[in-house]
């Protein structure tokens, strides 16, 4: 039950959101099946890259734009990068949480806010990159080896299935009206 409520669901509804969006917004197609929504996926993952490389940092008007999909395409884009994305996140909020249970209020946080604590946090964001980049390894040193295969297998899992659901919302399969033989829905 943990690792469903670890790792699939959280895998699972961020795919979603991220792929919903991009085939919502035109970025991607999703009609041709999974594995051609991944090739566009990872092209747009390079395409990113070389704009990078060319000094055009938002790419042109694709997820680029989004600071989500930015990230998740700097992370590399498909599955590798969702879940690099997902440990991201879920590192972030744990030292956002760490940092404000460790407050006494707005008025310690006034009083010990200076430039130096900005430095901090961009640098601890920065290391936290890494880590998230490594994730594999995180994820073996965190716990035995047997489990950390079925954490990537559960999170494959969650990835796969909120891709699936991404392609089948979009398209309007998910009504229930849409029935094979009824591509228009209702009367």
């Amino acid at each position: 039950m943990n690792l469903l409520l670890t790792v699939m669901l959280p895998v699972g509804a961020l795919s979603f959101g991220m792929v919903w969006w991009a085939l919502d917004r035109g970025h991607v197609e999703g009609n041709r099946g999974s594995r051609a929504l991944n090739r566009e996926i990872k092209a747009l993952a390079k395409a990113r890259k070389r704009n990078r490389k060319g000094g055009d940092d938002a790419g042109s008007g694709g997820p680029g734009t989004d600071p989500m999909h930015r990230k998740w395409l700097k992370f590399g884009g498909g599955f590798y990068g969702m879940v690099a994305l997902y440990t991201y996140l879920r590192i972030e909020w744990r030292d956002l949480s760490d940092f404000v249970a460790g407050l006494g209020g707005l008025a310690e946080l006034l009083e010990r806010f200076n430039v130096g604590m900005l430095v901090n946090l961009l640098l601890e964001a920065m290391f936290n990159f890494v880590v998230a980049v490594a994730w594999p390894v995180q994820w073996l040193v965190a716990r035995p080896p047997a489990h950390a295969l079925l954490w990537v297998v559960a999170a494959y899992a969650g990835y796969w299935l909120g891709m699936q659901l991404a392609q089948r919302v979009v398209a309007g399969a998910w009504r229930p009206d849409a029935r094979p033989g009824n591509p228009g829905g209702g009367a």
